[in-house]
């Protein structure tokens, strides 16, 4: 079944860790009333969600199924020198320094925008103003990523229908950079993408995952608690919801050995990596090592919605932005550590982080890919 994106984002739509901080920082959120209030429209912020919400017809259901008779579109990249821009539903924009569009993919939980909120904050505006070609995209916020993939790779040939570029620059964060490696390894798009960043993507997996799937002894409360408060209305258990457990799977330190043997990467691809961690006691060695930045002196300030995951992922001794350890974010080319939390990596909440200057690591990482591309 497919339907046009809903016109409300509620609040259970927040990526992982952004609800947590909401509900404990404002309790009375749980109030009907008030949640009502947060639930604001998607078009609020129009500037900030690249596509038309109202039009563009992304397959996302009410159930979060992808409509399995209809596979992704194996058409070619257009010819740049005949191709006239069809930008159906899409934010036209001037091509800049940009030689291909940076496309910009959300993780587990995401949307583009909810109300005031963007998924990645402030973040595409800010490389527009900077002379960048941005887009984002949006896929069931809670799915497999080859589901997920599927969903994306419509938009990518979208994205290249309306600039008339023969490739993609994509930047996932977190299961983001799965969907991406999906969509080029299973589905056919290395000749469509120039390269891939992740952002704290669990290429090996996270503990999280395995514990709230039930794959390790014994269950933490605190996490099984933050992912329920996450979640919303949209969890059960993933043992009764099919697209949470495909989701957590996803994810999964368990499972992931198999998938990235099945999902090699494309020679015809740059991948690169960057991994976030936290705690004001961690240095992030030696995991941080061996980047193309100098390692950060120390993490940022624990995200208190965050501290049951960070501290059952390694605390301080296993450098971890909360979520993702260093040494499973790492893949293809390693960039280095940023001192965040998988909120501040992509600027939430709302822009307050703990002194990470997440608009410019989004504008270095842009300005590198023009650069790599020349």
């Amino acid at each position: 079944m497919r339907s046009k994106l809903p016109k409300f984002f509620p609040l259970y739509t927040l990526p992982l860790g952004h609800a947590v901080w909401l509900l404990a920082t404002c309790v009375a959120c749980s109030d009907p009333e008030i949640a009502a209030a947060v639930a604001v429209t998607a078009d609020a912020v129009q500037d900030s969600a690249v596509f038309d919400l109202q039009t563009f017809d992304v397959p996302v259901s009410t159930d979060h199924a992808v409509d399995s008779a209809k596979e992704a579109t194996t058409a070619q990249a257009p010819d740049a020198a005949a191709c006239v821009p069809q930008c159906d539903g899409l934010l036209a924009q001037p091509k800049g320094k940009s030689k291909f569009p940076l496309v910009l993919v959300h993780g587990m939980g995401g949307f583009t925008n909810m109300g005031l909120l963007d998924y990645f904050f402030g973040i595409p505006k800010n490389l527009r103003d900077n002379g960048f070609s941005v887009f984002v995209t949006l896929t069931d916020p809670f799915n497999s990523s080859a589901v997920r993939a599927k969903q994306l790779a419509k938009q990518v040939d979208a994205i290249l229908a309306c600039t008339c570029a023969a490739k993609v620059n994509l930047v996932g964060h977190s299961q983001g950079g799965i969907d991406v490696r999906e969509l080029v390894s299973a589905l056919g798009y290395g000749d469509r993408v120039d390269s891939i960043t992740t952002i704290s993507t669990p290429h090996r997996g996270s503990k999280v995952a395995d514990q709230l799937l039930g794959y390790l002894p014994g269950k933490d409360s605190g996490l099984l608690d933050s992912f329920a408060q996450i979640a919303g209305k949209m969890y059960t258990t993933p043992e009764t919801d099919a697209n949470v457990k495909a989701a957590l799977e996803q994810c999964s330190e368990k499972l992931s050995a198999a998938w990235n043997a099945a999902h090699p990467d494309d020679p015809r691809v740059a991948y690169y990596s960057w991994a976030g961690y936290s705690g004001l006691t961690a240095n992030g060695k030696p995991a941080c090592e061996g980047g193309d930045v100098p390692v950060p002196a120390h993490g940022d300030i624990v995200e208190p919605g965050l501290l049951a995951s960070w501290l059952a992922v390694g605390g301080a001794q296993v450098p971890n932005d909360g979520l993702v350890t260093v040494e499973s974010a790492k893949w293809g080319h390693f960039r280095g550590c940023v001192p965040a939390d998988h909120m501040d990596e992509v600027g939430q909440l709302a822009g307050i982080v703990d002194g990470f200057d997440y608009l410019k690591f989004y504008q270095d990482l842009a300005q590198y890919l023009v650069d790599k591309s020349l």
